[in-house]
């Protein structure tokens, strides 16, 4: 059942593509753009639209549809958190595929809606995207866009956004014994070797002049 309401939503996203269109550009961005994970650990990614002002009715997102590959001998898509503030529930959904996630989404709030939601921020967020390391190595997020739909115009048509710039995101797998020093253990390894060599400068002068250092 929830297979049918799916292709039920997506005609429908089909279908606005017949409708007259209003050209922006706009972006959409994988963030953060490159990450550092240990393999067996969870991390996700960000699906943010900006350029958006509001403005115009192609300036509001009402609908998409995206995909997103991956290598997926590297990482593993689990699931997806739509701003459901935004976008209804129940026209939205997730299929995984291999090295593919596709994502759609569609709001049923009016134009007006919309625009307060979406406040003056620089950026809109659209989902949040659940994904497992499962093996070192580096992975390219490649996003594309398949539909974005805005507003509707004075006429009640509705506009969709062309030449949309899809910004790409990178992940390292990392084997667990591989991990990066933080800052504060970076400290603590300096801290240990200047001990370590105050320590060792008696026995350093007492050999450089043949006397027998005193024990501490």
């Amino acid at each position: 059942m929830r297979k049918v309401f799916d292709m039920l939503v997506r005609g429908f996203l089909a279908a606005v593509l017949l409708l007259p269109v209003i050209a922006s550009a706009h972006t959409l961005t994988l963030s953060p753009a490159s990450t550092t994970v240990i393999a067996g650990a969870g991390f996700s990614l960000q699906v943010l639209a900006s350029d958006l002002d509001g403005e115009a009715p192609g300036d509001i997102v009402s609908s998409f549809d995206l995909d997103v590959g991956f290598d997926p001998s590297v990482v593993s898509a689990i699931s997806v958190n739509f701003n459901t503030a935004y976008f209804d529930p129940l026209f939205s959904g997730f299929d995984v595929g291999f090295g593919t996630i596709d994502l759609f989404g569609l709001s049923i709030h009016s134009d007006d809606a919309l625009r307060a939601l979406q406040g003056d921020g620089p950026s809109l967020l659209l989902a949040s995207i659940s994904f497992k390391a499962v093996a070192p190595g580096t992975s390219l997020l490649a996003l594309s866009t398949q539909e974005l739909t805005g507003g509707l115009d004075g006429q009640g048509n509705a506009t969709l956004e062309q030449g949309v710039d899809d910004i790409d995101a990178q992940v390292v797998v990392i084997e667990s014994g591989n991990q990066i020093p933080t800052p504060g253990t970076v400290s603590l390894i300096g801290i240990a070797l200047l001990a370590l060599w105050w320590m060792a400068q008696p026995r350093i002068h007492a050999r450089s002049s043949g006397v027998r250092p005193q024990s501490r």
